[in-house]
């Protein structure tokens, strides 16, 4: 059982010996290593140089030592999940290299309540504060609304408590972006405050307009689907279609700007 363990887990790391060469190496050793002292311990004991206690002895090292490799391996994994996840964010940190990237797993989202609000795994001790920005690789879809120590509320911008200047990238209107509670499980929110003379079209792209200290500028957001009155006041408004489906996200990084 121990052998089938550890061939098992050489296996693993011969996938993914190519993308890590120092860890890789150091993982090989402590692979080899009880291999190695398996094949010695049993010829001594073939050979009767051995009592049963000590080889019952060496078998409990054995286990010791698969059993920091597996730990090393589960060590190895998270770390090149991590540097996978980040690599999809060089664009936005070379725009904003003032800022930190945090990268953080959604660890409580509410049934009824998911598409609006929910909790991420990290908090002040990491770095976090209240406004801090969220982001996919897409884009801007939500802001830190209340930051504890090891964890995070974030309000997303399907909700109504969402208020962000943004811009029309193609004809340079300006609105406040906001959620609507009839539009958001359709991964849709909507532009309000528009200028009458404002000619958003279908397609256009939404980015953050970078007006006001919490959202800084080209955070992209979603494409305009439709543009539309109000029924009581008659004020033009831009529906846009978001980036990403909040409903399934799982991972996230957060913006913080370290000064």
């Amino acid at each position: 059982m121990l052998l089938a363990v550890v061939l098992i887990l050489f296996g693993a790391w011969i996938v993914t010996a190519n993308t890590n060469n120092d860890l890789a190496v150091s993982i090989a050793n402590t692979l080899s290593y009880p291999f190695r002292k398996l094949g010695f311990a049993t010829h001594q004991t073939l050979n009767g140089s051995k009592s049963y206690d000590e080889v019952v002895s060496n078998n409990e090292e054995l286990q010791s030592e698969v059993n920091k490799l597996r730990g090393q391996l589960s060590d190895y994994y998270d770390i090149k999940r991590e540097n996978e996840q980040l690599r999809k964010y060089y664009d936005i940190k070379e725009t904003n290299s003032e800022f930190k990237l945090i990268p953080a797993n959604i660890i409580n989202k509410d049934p009824d309540r998911g598409i609006y609000e929910f909790t991420l795994d990290c908090g002040t001790m990491a770095g976090v504060t209240k406004n801090s920005p969220v982001l996919t690789e897409n884009g801007l879809i939500g802001y830190v609304s209340q930051a504890d120590i090891t964890s995070c509320t974030v309000t997303t911008v399907l909700s109504d408590k969402a208020q962000i200047s943004v811009i029309d990238k193609k004809t340079a209107d300006t609105g406040i972006l906001t959620g609507n509670p009839s539009l958001a499980v359709e991964s849709k929110a909507i532009i309000k405050l528009l200028d009458e003379k404002s000619k958003p079209e279908k397609g256009d792209i939404i980015a953050t307009s970078g007006m006001g200290e919490i959202f800084p500028a080209d955070l992209l957001l979603g494409t305009v689907d439709e543009i539309k009155y109000d029924e009581y006041d008659s004020s033009k408004y831009a529906v846009v279609s978001l980036y990403d489906n909040i409903a399934a996200l799982s991972e996230v990084v957060v913006l913080v700007n370290p000064t």
